[in-house]
Order: structure tokens, then C-alpha cells, then sequence
């Protein structure tokens, strides 16, 4: 069981600090696409919530996983 504690708390880690990384440069990885004429305001903030929902999510998971095991 410790070893399932350890790999869990390292990928609880490892996705803070990539969330992180991806918050700081939020804009630069889901900004508006010039070749997709159709694609506006509604539809970029569905995409981004949709990224940061999923993140959360895995948050979630890895850190239950690190504190129940």
C-alpha cells in the first residue's frame, strides 16, 4: 500500500505543478485559432472550462487516492 501512496502523491505532484504551468500560460495554449472562422467567444470559454474541470478532476483523484491508500 505504500507504494501505491508514493506513486499516487508523486502523480498528485506532478499534475499540480503541470496545472500550474498550464494556468500560467493559459492563453497561449487555447487562444483563437485564425483558421477556424467559426470559432468565437461562447465556444473558447467551453473549451477552457472543459480543460480546467478535467484538471481539477484529476486533482481530485490523485490526491483521494494519496490520502485513502
Amino acid at each position: 500500500m505504500l507504494a501505491f501512496k508514493i506513486i499516487f502523491g508523486l502523480c498528485f505532484a506532478a499534475s499540480l505543478i503541470g496545472g500550474i504551468f498550464f494556468l500560467k500560460n493559459f492563453n497561449r495554449f487555447l487562444r483563437r485559432d485564425p483558421n477556424v472562422p467559426s470559432e468565437n467567444e461562447s465556444s473558447l470559454l467551453l473549451n477552457r472550462s472543459q480543460v480546467v474541470l478535467i484538471w481539477l478532476l484529476a486533482m481530485k483523484l490523485f490526491g483521494m487516492m494519496a490520502i485513502i491508500l
